[in-house]
């Protein structure tokens, strides 16, 4: 670690004025020219390549932390983003996190997903609409899970004050038509939380790398919301792209409990070991009902397709104004 200000200055600067160390920018230029034909594959040609590339290394260039991280981790994050053709920087896609490995003392860069990443990846996999929100007190919010969006309006369009977090939920409106609704409260975001490596690692070694821990609110609610899309997930269309950033984050951020997958045989199109969540409410619900689904897979795309087969009932919470 540099020991003061300048001598960081003196590492990260190089003649251009760029911020990047010399040694790692030197790293970074030779390893995109060794593999530049795969990047160029990955991103459709030589000129969109090399702006993905820069943007990727102005992330890297911005963060000490990231300046201080095993140089193979940041090639990993860099080829990842490529693979999956999400970005970090301006596009929000996704965020190269550095934790220290407590095993061999190394900061390691580790390629995670954001909020806006995932919504990315369910729409390209066929979903129609992908949104979500944190329901505060003062908030009005109500869902039918079937054929109506949630309906969701914030405190500060009725003329009241912002609440505290009462809970968060994310809705996805299936290539079908159908709405598909998850709901969690704050005492399971916590739960998350305290169960997330990068916080895990934040509170151990010192520093803030968690969007958990941020200070602002907009970032502790990307986090609730990226959490339950991640949830929500599970009964949607996916593709092999989402199922990978997915399979990521819970290397980060140690959410796999939520997130296991339905084992599909590609030859015969059939789950296995399917499992159902229960379903909680967070509000007495107007009737409640277990919806059946069928798991297909397109054989062109590669993405599993849920299809919804009964529709007949439906579930309601009204937390109504609070």
């Amino acid at each position: 670690m540099a020991k003061s200000n300048q001598e960081l200055s003196e590492r990260i600067s190089d003649k251009n004025g760029q911020m990047a160390p010399l040694s790692i920018k030197s790293k970074l230029d030779d390893w995109s020219k060794r593999y530049l034909p795969e990047l160029v594959r990955l991103a459709g040609d030589e000129k969109e390549a090399q702006k993905i590339f820069t943007i990727c290394l102005n992330t890297i260039s911005r963060n000490p932390k990231l300046i201080e991280c095993d140089f193979s981790t940041l090639a990993n994050c860099i080829m990842q983003s490529f693979q999956l053709k999400l970005f970090p920087g301006p596009f929000q896609h996704c965020a190269f996190v550095p934790l220290k490995n407590g095993k061999t003392g190394k900061t390691e860069a580790n390629w995670w997903p954001q909020y806006q990443g995932l919504n990315e990846l369910m729409l390209r996999a066929g979903n129609k609409i992908v949104i979500a929100h944190v329901i505060r007190e003062g908030d009005h919010f109500e869902y039918r899970e079937g054929r109506e969006a949630p309906v969701y309006a914030p405190a500060v369009v009725m003329g009241k004050k912002r609440g505290k977090a009462l809970f968060t939920y994310a809705a996805v409106c299936t290539r079908g038509g159908f709405w598909r609704v998850e709901v969690m409260d704050e005492e399971q975001m916590l739960t998350l939380m305290n169960r997330s490596k990068a916080v895990q690692n934040a509170r151990k070694y010192g520093g803030g790398d968690s969007p958990w821990l941020s200070k602002f609110d907009d970032d502790v609610d990307a986090m609730r919301c990226k959490s339950v899309v991640k949830r929500v997930s599970k009964w949607v269309s996916k593709s092999a792209d989402l199922i990978t950033a997915l399979e990521l984050d819970d290397e980060v951020d140690g959410d796999d409990k939520f997130n296991r997958f339905k084992v599909v045989d590609l030859a015969n199109s059939e789950p296995i070991d399917e499992v159902r969540p229960e379903t909680k409410a967070l509000a007495e619900p107007a009737q409640t009902a277990t919806f059946a689904t069928a798991v297909d897979v397109d054989l062109a795309t590669g993405n599993i397709v849920f299809t919804d087969e009964d529709l007949g009932l439906e579930t309601t919470v009204r937390p109504g104004s609070l």
